[in-house]
Parts: C-alpha cells; structure tokens; sequence
C-alpha cells in the first residue's frame, strides 16, 4: 500500500502547487496498471486507493501515470536498499509513519494565530500584493531583493527554490505547529535538530529560523 500512499502524497502536493499538468512515474507496476485500468481491481482496499487517485487524477488538464524502473527511482531504491543494508546513511532516507491509511477521514487540527502580530512575510506580502515599499531607499531596495525569491498563489507566500518545488512560507505560529507535525511522523525516537529542519524543509515548509527553532524544538 506504500506505493499508493506515495502517489497521493505526490498528487495532493502538485494540486496545492496549482500544477494543472502532471507525469507520474511510478516503479510499480501494480499501482500503474490498476490506475490505467490495465488490470481488475480485487483487493478491497486497494478499491479504496484507486479511487482516490481517481478522484484526484480528475482535477487536472492532464495525467500520466507510467512505469518506471526502480533504480531509475533514487528514493525508492534506497528504500528497497534501507532493511538489508545497515550501512545505508540514515541522512539519506527519510521515514515516515502514517497512523492510518489516506481513505481514512483525515483529521483536521485547528491552528491558534493572532492575526494582529506581525510576521517576517508582511513586509514580502504587502510588497508582491500591492507594491508597498518602505521609504528608505536602502531598504526598498533591500525588500526589492528579498521578494524576488518568493510568489504569491492566491494570497499565499511562497519561496521559490532551485532544487525544490515552491515552499509554504510559515508565521511563527503555523512553523511551530509544522515542527511538531514533522516530528510526531518521523519515525525516530530521538531525531537531531538538522534532521528536522530539513525533514519540514523537504515537506514543503520553509521560514528563516527553521535550524534554530528546530534546536529549540528537540
């Protein structure tokens, strides 16, 4: 079932991304006939996956779920490698534990904020949104600089990244409910500050503080 689980996971962040279309590649071959009606559908829960897939596949212009070999798979092959090779870095696998399966109703936790105290993204937003620049010339500058590394989709701030899809800028409030999230899901029992921070990082999570909160956090 990790197969479909990762699959959801990867669709459900391409859709909060606005991504309208999308390639999948998958080194399962199971997974990729069923979606592709290739072959019946007889595992009850399975069922259940395949039709969340279905009902996220129809959200976008385009879809395209294929087979791909899985040493072409970088994560998935050191997954494979993690049970029989004890030498594997740990720094190089993630792994995450999921209390229930995804076609359980999900939980929904509230996030208490004050809307009134001010946030490191203010300044980005009021920039991006409306133009507002302080008026020190340096410091226009300055913010000018700053906000060329993040976007807005639909009100929300986001930073841009080379090596990662558009990160979720977090206030204080919302990154310190994002650090206990990421940690209640790491499978560790003492898990390092680094390890955390770049676990939320790799979640889609970003604010400038993360090492430092994370230390703070552990």
């Amino acid at each position: 079932m990790a197969e479909y689980e990762a699959l959801l996971l990867g669709l459900h962040l391409a859709l909060e991304l606005k991504i309208s279309a999308i390639q999948v590649l998958s080194d399962s071959q199971l997974v990729v006939n069923q979606i592709n009606s290739i072959c019946e559908i007889v595992n009850p829960v399975m069922v259940k996956y395949a039709a969340l897939v279905a009902e996220l596949k129809c959200k976008f212009q385009k879809f395209c779920l294929s087979k791909i070999p899985r040493a072409e798979n970088e994560q998935a092959d050191s997954l494979s490698k993690f049970a029989s090779n004890s030498s594997l870095s740990s720094r190089s696998v993630f792994v995450e534990v999921l209390d229930e399966p995804s076609f359980m109703k999900p939980r929904v936790m509230e996030i208490s904020t004050n809307p009134s105290t001010p946030s490191w993204t203010d300044s980005i937003i009021s920039f991006l949104r409306d133009g507002i620049v302080p008026e020190d010339r340096q410091e226009a500058m300055k913010l000018r600089k700053k906000a060329s590394r993040y976007t807005l989709v639909d009100g929300v701030l986001y930073k841009r990244s080379f090596s990662l899809p558009l990160l979720w800028c977090l206030n204080p409030y919302e990154a310190e409910y994002a650090l206990r999230e990421v940690h209640e899901g790491i499978y560790e029992s003492h898990v390092g500050a680094r390890t955390l921070a770049h676990k939320a990082l790799r979640q889609g999570y970003y604010w400038p503080n993360m090492y430092k909160d994370a230390t703070h956090f552990v």
